[in-house]
Protein backbone atom coordinates (compact mmCIF):
# COMPACT_ATOMS: atom_id res chain seq x y z
CA UNK A 1 0.00 0.00 0.00
CA UNK A 2 1.11 3.76 -0.78
CA UNK A 3 3.04 5.02 2.10
CA UNK A 4 0.36 8.38 2.18
CA UNK A 5 -2.65 5.86 1.51
CA UNK A 6 -1.83 4.29 4.69
CA UNK A 7 -0.77 7.23 6.63
CA UNK A 8 -4.28 8.89 5.51
CA UNK A 9 -6.03 5.51 6.70
CA UNK A 10 -4.63 5.38 9.90
CA UNK A 11 -5.20 9.57 10.28
CA UNK A 12 -8.78 8.55 9.12
CA UNK A 13 -9.37 6.56 12.07
CA UNK A 14 -7.93 8.18 14.35
CA UNK A 15 -10.17 11.22 13.04
CA UNK A 16 -13.45 8.75 14.02
CA UNK A 17 -12.37 8.81 17.28
CA UNK A 18 -10.35 4.71 16.46
CA UNK A 19 -7.79 4.07 18.43
CA UNK A 20 -5.33 1.96 16.50
CA UNK A 21 -2.59 0.19 17.41
CA UNK A 22 -0.04 -1.78 15.43
CA UNK A 23 -0.14 -5.26 15.21
CA UNK A 24 2.64 -7.24 13.36
CA UNK A 25 1.99 -7.96 9.32
CA UNK A 26 -0.40 -10.81 8.40
CA UNK A 27 -1.20 -11.13 12.41
CA UNK A 28 -4.11 -10.47 14.69
CA UNK A 29 -1.95 -10.02 17.95
CA UNK A 30 -0.53 -6.48 18.78
CA UNK A 31 3.38 -5.89 18.60
CA UNK A 32 3.55 -5.01 22.28
CA UNK A 33 2.59 -6.93 25.52
CA UNK A 34 1.60 -2.92 26.87
CA UNK A 35 -0.97 -2.38 24.07
CA UNK A 36 -3.89 -2.39 26.37
CA UNK A 37 -2.23 0.85 27.75
CA UNK A 38 -1.14 1.93 24.57
CA UNK A 39 -2.71 5.40 22.72
CA UNK A 40 -1.57 6.38 19.84
CA UNK A 41 -2.51 9.73 18.53
CA UNK A 42 -1.98 11.80 15.23
CA UNK A 43 0.90 13.83 16.16
CA UNK A 44 2.77 10.63 16.91
CA UNK A 45 1.49 8.04 14.83
CA UNK A 46 4.53 7.74 12.69
CA UNK A 47 6.57 6.49 15.55
CA UNK A 48 4.53 3.29 16.18
CA UNK A 49 3.68 3.12 12.32
CA UNK A 50 7.29 3.78 10.81
CA UNK A 51 6.85 2.32 6.83
CA UNK A 52 7.68 -1.17 7.46
CA UNK A 53 4.68 -3.68 6.68
CA UNK A 54 1.87 -3.81 9.74
CA UNK A 55 -1.46 -4.68 10.04
CA UNK A 56 -3.24 -1.97 11.52
CA UNK A 57 -5.06 -2.96 15.18
CA UNK A 58 -8.18 -1.37 16.21
CA UNK A 59 -8.98 -0.96 20.11
CA UNK A 60 -12.88 -2.13 20.95
CA UNK A 61 -14.67 -0.33 23.45
CA UNK A 62 -14.19 2.96 25.41
CA UNK A 63 -10.64 3.49 23.94
CA UNK A 64 -12.25 3.99 20.75
CA UNK A 65 -15.74 5.81 21.16
CA UNK A 66 -17.71 3.02 22.23
CA UNK A 67 -16.91 0.46 19.26
CA UNK A 68 -18.29 -2.84 19.21
CA UNK A 69 -17.25 -5.39 16.69
CA UNK A 70 -19.61 -8.07 15.75
CA UNK A 71 -17.33 -10.82 14.40
CA UNK A 72 -18.68 -13.73 12.56
CA UNK A 73 -16.61 -16.51 12.56
CA UNK A 74 -18.57 -19.27 11.21
CA UNK A 75 -18.88 -19.34 7.44
CA UNK A 76 -22.57 -20.55 7.61
CA UNK A 77 -23.68 -17.74 9.86
CA UNK A 78 -22.34 -15.17 7.68
CA UNK A 79 -25.71 -15.20 5.42
CA UNK A 80 -27.74 -14.51 8.21
CA UNK A 81 -26.01 -11.32 9.57
CA UNK A 82 -28.02 -9.12 6.93
CA UNK A 83 -31.31 -10.52 8.47
CA UNK A 84 -30.79 -9.82 12.05
CA UNK A 85 -27.93 -7.39 12.70
CA UNK A 86 -28.87 -3.44 12.79
CA UNK A 87 -27.51 -1.58 9.18
CA UNK A 88 -24.42 -0.01 9.35
CA UNK A 89 -21.90 1.51 6.98
CA UNK A 90 -18.92 0.20 8.63
CA UNK A 91 -18.62 -3.78 7.34
CA UNK A 92 -15.84 -5.30 6.29
CA UNK A 93 -13.72 -8.73 5.66
CA UNK A 94 -11.49 -10.44 3.33
CA UNK A 95 -12.57 -12.73 0.40
CA UNK A 96 -12.85 -16.12 2.28
CA UNK A 97 -14.65 -14.32 4.60
CA UNK A 98 -16.47 -11.31 2.80
CA UNK A 99 -18.88 -8.74 5.42
CA UNK A 100 -17.88 -10.61 8.38
CA UNK A 101 -17.15 -7.48 10.92
CA UNK A 102 -19.90 -5.53 11.14
CA UNK A 103 -19.04 -2.28 13.62
CA UNK A 104 -21.01 0.17 16.08
CA UNK A 105 -21.36 2.66 18.12
CA UNK A 106 -22.37 1.23 21.84
CA UNK A 107 -22.96 3.85 24.36
CA UNK A 108 -22.73 0.77 27.22
CA UNK A 109 -19.85 -1.17 26.14
CA UNK A 110 -19.52 -4.70 28.11
CA UNK A 111 -15.99 -6.88 27.41
CA UNK A 112 -17.28 -9.48 25.14
CA UNK A 113 -20.17 -12.19 24.41
CA UNK A 114 -19.19 -15.38 22.26
CA UNK A 115 -21.71 -17.54 20.79
CA UNK A 116 -19.96 -20.96 20.39
CA UNK A 117 -21.45 -24.24 19.25
CA UNK A 118 -18.74 -26.91 17.91
CA UNK A 119 -16.56 -23.94 17.09
CA UNK A 120 -17.00 -20.15 17.59
CA UNK A 121 -20.17 -18.83 15.46
CA UNK A 122 -19.62 -15.33 15.84
CA UNK A 123 -18.28 -13.08 18.99
CA UNK A 124 -19.42 -9.60 20.25
CA UNK A 125 -16.62 -7.74 21.05
CA UNK A 126 -16.01 -4.50 23.69
CA UNK A 127 -13.83 -3.37 26.19
CA UNK A 128 -10.16 -4.72 26.33
CA UNK A 129 -10.47 -6.11 22.86
CA UNK A 130 -8.69 -5.32 19.38
CA UNK A 131 -9.64 -5.91 16.14
CA UNK A 132 -7.59 -5.85 12.72
CA UNK A 133 -8.60 -3.39 10.28
CA UNK A 134 -8.37 -2.68 6.67
CA UNK A 135 -4.79 -1.50 5.59
CA UNK A 136 -4.04 -4.59 6.60
CA UNK A 137 -3.35 -8.19 5.56
CA UNK A 138 -5.27 -11.98 6.94
CA UNK A 139 -2.67 -14.06 8.20
CA UNK A 140 -4.34 -15.73 4.65
CA UNK A 141 -2.66 -13.15 2.89
CA UNK A 142 -6.28 -11.95 1.35
CA UNK A 143 -6.20 -8.00 2.28
CA UNK A 144 -8.95 -6.78 4.33
CA UNK A 145 -11.15 -3.83 2.87
CA UNK A 146 -14.13 -2.51 3.84
CA UNK A 147 -17.08 -3.51 1.79
CA UNK A 148 -17.92 0.62 0.96
CA UNK A 149 -14.48 2.11 1.35
CA UNK A 150 -15.61 6.09 0.55
CA UNK A 151 -18.37 5.78 3.90
CA UNK A 152 -17.53 3.75 7.24
CA UNK A 153 -19.07 5.43 10.15
CA UNK A 154 -20.49 3.07 12.27
CA UNK A 155 -23.89 3.12 13.02
CA UNK A 156 -25.23 3.52 16.47
CA UNK A 157 -26.78 0.88 18.66
CA UNK A 158 -27.02 -1.10 21.95
CA UNK A 159 -25.27 -3.79 23.16
CA UNK A 160 -28.50 -5.58 24.56
CA UNK A 161 -29.67 -5.35 20.76
CA UNK A 162 -26.43 -6.48 19.15
CA UNK A 163 -26.68 -9.65 21.74
CA UNK A 164 -30.38 -10.45 20.27
CA UNK A 165 -29.03 -10.10 16.92
CA UNK A 166 -26.19 -12.45 17.67
CA UNK A 167 -28.89 -14.84 19.30
CA UNK A 168 -31.06 -14.94 16.44
CA UNK A 169 -27.85 -15.59 13.64
CA UNK A 170 -26.87 -18.59 16.41
CA UNK A 171 -29.80 -20.12 16.24
CA UNK A 172 -30.47 -19.51 12.73
CA UNK A 173 -26.99 -21.15 11.96
CA UNK A 174 -27.34 -24.36 14.33
CA UNK A 175 -31.65 -24.64 12.96
CA UNK A 176 -30.43 -24.18 9.03
CA UNK A 177 -28.15 -27.25 9.61
CA UNK A 178 -30.86 -29.77 10.30
CA UNK A 179 -33.49 -27.78 7.82
CA UNK A 180 -33.60 -30.87 5.66
CA UNK A 181 -37.19 -32.22 3.69
CA UNK A 182 -38.83 -34.17 6.52
CA UNK A 183 -37.72 -31.90 9.29
CA UNK A 184 -38.58 -28.90 8.28
CA UNK A 185 -42.10 -29.16 9.36
CA UNK A 186 -41.64 -30.12 12.67
CA UNK A 187 -38.72 -27.94 13.32
CA UNK A 188 -40.52 -24.94 12.71
CA UNK A 189 -43.56 -25.99 15.06
CA UNK A 190 -41.06 -27.37 17.55
CA UNK A 191 -39.27 -24.06 17.42
CA UNK A 192 -42.26 -21.57 17.64
CA UNK A 193 -43.52 -23.62 20.19
CA UNK A 194 -40.16 -23.38 22.55
CA UNK A 195 -39.79 -19.03 21.83
CA UNK A 196 -43.56 -18.72 22.27
CA UNK A 197 -42.83 -20.33 26.15
CA UNK A 198 -39.95 -17.62 26.04
CA UNK A 199 -42.05 -15.15 25.60
CA UNK A 200 -40.81 -14.09 22.22
CA UNK A 201 -42.70 -12.13 19.41
CA UNK A 202 -44.31 -13.94 16.61
CA UNK A 203 -43.27 -10.94 14.47
CA UNK A 204 -39.86 -12.19 15.44
CA UNK A 205 -40.49 -15.68 14.98
CA UNK A 206 -41.87 -15.21 11.62
CA UNK A 207 -38.77 -13.22 10.91
CA UNK A 208 -36.50 -16.19 12.09
CA UNK A 209 -38.71 -18.95 10.17
CA UNK A 210 -38.32 -16.59 6.77
CA UNK A 211 -34.81 -16.54 7.04
CA UNK A 212 -33.76 -20.04 7.37
CA UNK A 213 -36.09 -21.01 4.88
CA UNK A 214 -34.94 -18.74 2.42
CA UNK A 215 -31.44 -19.28 3.01
CA UNK A 216 -31.85 -23.26 3.01
CA UNK A 217 -34.00 -22.78 -0.45
CA UNK A 218 -37.41 -23.91 1.51
CA UNK A 219 -39.82 -23.78 -1.31
CA UNK A 220 -42.97 -24.11 1.51
CA UNK A 221 -42.68 -21.00 3.25
CA UNK A 222 -46.14 -20.44 3.49
CA UNK A 223 -46.43 -23.81 5.32
CA UNK A 224 -43.55 -22.73 8.12
CA UNK A 225 -45.21 -19.43 8.54
CA UNK A 226 -48.73 -21.06 8.95
CA UNK A 227 -47.22 -23.44 11.46
CA UNK A 228 -46.30 -20.57 13.21
CA UNK A 229 -48.88 -18.52 13.64
CA UNK A 230 -51.12 -21.64 14.45
CA UNK A 231 -48.67 -22.54 17.40
CA UNK A 232 -49.03 -18.78 19.02
CA UNK A 233 -52.80 -18.98 18.40
CA UNK A 234 -53.08 -22.34 20.43
CA UNK A 235 -50.30 -21.01 22.86
CA UNK A 236 -52.59 -17.35 23.42
CA UNK A 237 -55.25 -19.53 24.39
CA UNK A 238 -53.74 -21.71 26.30
CA UNK A 239 -53.67 -24.97 24.25
CA UNK A 240 -51.45 -27.51 24.47
CA UNK A 241 -48.27 -27.15 22.15
CA UNK A 242 -45.53 -28.94 21.71
CA UNK A 243 -42.49 -29.49 24.17
CA UNK A 244 -39.20 -28.95 23.94
CA UNK A 245 -38.14 -32.87 24.78
CA UNK A 246 -39.51 -33.01 20.66
CA UNK A 247 -36.82 -30.04 19.34
CA UNK A 248 -34.24 -32.35 21.44
CA UNK A 249 -34.94 -35.14 19.57
CA UNK A 250 -34.58 -34.07 16.35
CA UNK A 251 -31.33 -31.43 17.06
CA UNK A 252 -29.76 -33.55 19.53
CA UNK A 253 -29.75 -32.51 23.01
CA UNK A 254 -26.18 -30.33 23.39
CA UNK A 255 -27.87 -28.16 20.45
CA UNK A 256 -31.44 -27.97 21.71
CA UNK A 257 -29.80 -26.87 24.96
CA UNK A 258 -27.86 -23.85 23.03
CA UNK A 259 -30.69 -22.65 21.73
CA UNK A 260 -32.74 -22.39 24.89
CA UNK A 261 -30.01 -20.72 26.22
CA UNK A 262 -29.17 -18.08 23.31
CA UNK A 263 -33.20 -17.64 23.21
CA UNK A 264 -33.65 -16.63 26.70
CA UNK A 265 -30.57 -14.69 27.65
CA UNK A 266 -31.25 -12.44 30.69
CA UNK A 267 -29.00 -9.83 28.50
CA UNK A 268 -31.64 -10.25 24.88
CA UNK A 269 -34.17 -7.33 25.11
CA UNK A 270 -36.46 -7.42 27.72
CA UNK A 271 -39.12 -10.48 26.60
CA UNK A 272 -42.54 -9.61 25.27
CA UNK A 273 -45.31 -10.14 27.75
CA UNK A 274 -48.52 -10.55 26.57
CA UNK A 275 -50.73 -7.09 26.93
CA UNK A 276 -52.77 -7.20 29.73
CA UNK A 277 -56.50 -5.50 29.77
CA UNK A 278 -59.66 -5.06 31.49
CA UNK A 279 -61.58 -8.46 30.96
CA UNK A 280 -64.20 -6.68 28.83
CA UNK A 281 -65.62 -7.25 25.66
CA UNK A 282 -64.41 -7.02 22.50
CA UNK A 283 -66.42 -3.90 21.96
CA UNK A 284 -64.41 -2.45 24.54
CA UNK A 285 -61.53 -3.81 25.12
CA UNK A 286 -59.32 -1.18 26.92
CA UNK A 287 -62.46 0.25 28.99
CA UNK A 288 -63.49 3.67 26.89
CA UNK A 289 -66.43 3.78 25.29
CA UNK A 290 -64.94 4.49 21.89
CA UNK A 291 -62.95 1.22 20.93
CA UNK A 292 -64.41 -1.47 18.89
CA UNK A 293 -61.90 -3.88 17.38
CA UNK A 294 -65.08 -5.03 15.09
CA UNK A 295 -63.96 -2.22 12.71
CA UNK A 296 -60.37 -0.89 11.77
CA UNK A 297 -61.03 2.59 12.78
CA UNK A 298 -61.75 0.98 16.47
CA UNK A 299 -58.70 -1.64 15.78
CA UNK A 300 -56.56 1.34 15.39
CA UNK A 301 -57.63 3.64 18.34
CA UNK A 302 -57.71 0.84 20.83
CA UNK A 303 -53.55 -0.25 19.90
CA UNK A 304 -52.92 3.64 19.57
CA UNK A 305 -54.64 3.99 23.28
CA UNK A 306 -52.46 0.81 24.52
CA UNK A 307 -49.43 1.46 23.27
CA UNK A 308 -49.50 5.12 23.00
CA UNK A 309 -46.47 5.72 25.86
CA UNK A 310 -44.33 2.77 24.65
CA UNK A 311 -44.59 3.43 20.59
CA UNK A 312 -43.24 6.32 18.37
CA UNK A 313 -42.92 6.24 14.49
CA UNK A 314 -40.60 9.15 13.39
CA UNK A 315 -38.83 9.74 10.03
CA UNK A 316 -40.18 6.57 8.44
CA UNK A 317 -38.79 4.33 11.49
CA UNK A 318 -40.49 2.99 14.47
CA UNK A 319 -39.33 3.62 18.55
CA UNK A 320 -40.08 1.38 21.19
CA UNK A 321 -39.56 2.41 25.20
CA UNK A 322 -36.98 -0.06 26.55
CA UNK A 323 -36.26 1.07 30.05
CA UNK A 324 -37.11 4.44 30.33
CA UNK A 325 -35.51 4.67 26.45
CA UNK A 326 -37.04 4.47 23.15
CA UNK A 327 -34.81 2.61 21.00
CA UNK A 328 -35.02 1.82 17.03
CA UNK A 329 -37.47 -1.44 15.98
CA UNK A 330 -38.48 -3.02 12.92
CA UNK A 331 -41.90 -2.59 11.47
CA UNK A 332 -41.76 -6.52 12.19
CA UNK A 333 -42.02 -6.08 15.42
CA UNK A 334 -44.83 -3.58 15.86
CA UNK A 335 -46.46 -6.25 13.40
CA UNK A 336 -46.58 -8.71 16.29
CA UNK A 337 -47.44 -6.84 19.05
CA UNK A 338 -50.51 -5.57 17.11
CA UNK A 339 -51.30 -9.30 16.52
CA UNK A 340 -50.95 -10.19 19.87
CA UNK A 341 -52.63 -7.52 21.48
CA UNK A 342 -55.74 -8.50 18.82
CA UNK A 343 -55.15 -12.09 19.81
CA UNK A 344 -55.38 -11.17 23.59
CA UNK A 345 -58.64 -8.98 23.22
CA UNK A 346 -60.30 -12.06 21.60
CA UNK A 347 -59.04 -14.66 24.13
CA UNK A 348 -61.41 -13.15 26.77
CA UNK A 349 -64.30 -13.08 25.18
CA UNK A 350 -66.66 -15.85 26.55
CA UNK A 351 -67.85 -18.63 24.40
CA UNK A 352 -70.37 -17.72 21.99
CA UNK A 353 -69.76 -14.15 22.09
CA UNK A 354 -68.00 -13.75 18.39
CA UNK A 355 -69.30 -15.79 15.63
CA UNK A 356 -66.54 -17.39 13.16
CA UNK A 357 -66.44 -14.48 10.30
CA UNK A 358 -65.82 -11.72 12.29
CA UNK A 359 -63.18 -13.94 14.39
CA UNK A 360 -61.21 -13.91 11.50
CA UNK A 361 -61.90 -10.46 10.73
CA UNK A 362 -60.60 -9.88 14.19
CA UNK A 363 -57.72 -11.36 13.57
CA UNK A 364 -57.15 -10.98 9.98
CA UNK A 365 -53.60 -9.16 8.31
CA UNK A 366 -56.01 -6.54 7.09
CA UNK A 367 -57.49 -5.61 10.55
CA UNK A 368 -53.82 -5.71 12.51
CA UNK A 369 -52.25 -3.71 9.01
CA UNK A 370 -55.15 -1.40 10.08
CA UNK A 371 -54.30 -1.27 13.79
CA UNK A 372 -50.87 -0.36 12.98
Amino acid sequence: MNDNIYANLILGYINLGFSPIPVPFKAKNPITKAWPKLIVTANDYETYFDGELTNIGIFTGKPSSGLVDVDIDSLDALKFAPWFLPKTNCIFGHKSKPRSHWLYRVPKVKAVEQFTAKGMILEIRGNNRCTVFPGSVHPSGEPIEFENPDDYEPSSSTWKQLKRAGSKIAIATELSAKWSPGTRHELTLYTAAMLARLNWHEAEVRNLITAIAHEANDDELEDRLIAVETTFTEFIHGRPISGDERLSQILGPETAHNIHKWACSPEALKPHALPVAPATSIQNPIGTASADLSNDSGAADAFAAKFKNDLVYCNKEWFQRKNQVFEPVGSEIVQGLAKDFLQSEVGKMGPGQLGLSPLKSCLGRARINAAV
